[in-house]
């Protein structure tokens, strides 16, 4: 089996020398900065694919890809984000997948309480 996106970020930021398992400030900011410009990315991607929906020149495959690929980028950077405030993505992510089946389907398991938690530096 493949590494899960939130094990190749960490291998990633391990690379990097960043922290994953411990709330690191300084780390965080950088990250959600980062978070942040990709936001802001990924909406000119998707309006230049609006606007150029009127466009002769218009091609739906690369204005599609470029969305893709921002958006992809914009999980990266909140992933990055999630690890650099020593926050378990894996878990976190689970646990609001299961709150949204809970929503969706009544009879889903109900999520009772957060099965992660932010772990003090050693």
């Amino acid at each position: 089996m493949s590494e899960t996106v939130f094990e190749q970020q960490a291998n990633f930021m391990l690379a990097k020398g960043q922290s994953v398992d411990f709330p690191n400030g300084d780390q965080t900011s950088l990250c959600a900065d980062q978070m942040a410009e990709n936001v802001t990315q990924t909406f000119d991607a998707w309006n230049a694919a609006v606007v150029g929906i009127t466009s002769d020149d218009f091609d739906p495959v690369v204005s599609v890809a470029a969305v893709g690929v921002k958006v992809v980028e914009t999980m990266r950077a909140c992933i990055e984000v999630l690890f650099s405030l020593g926050i378990d993505a894996q878990a976190a992510w689970d646990e609001v997948h299961q709150s949204h089946m809970t929503n969706a389907l009544p009879d889903f398991e109900k999520v009772v309480s957060r099965s992660w938690k932010v772990e003090e530096a050693a």
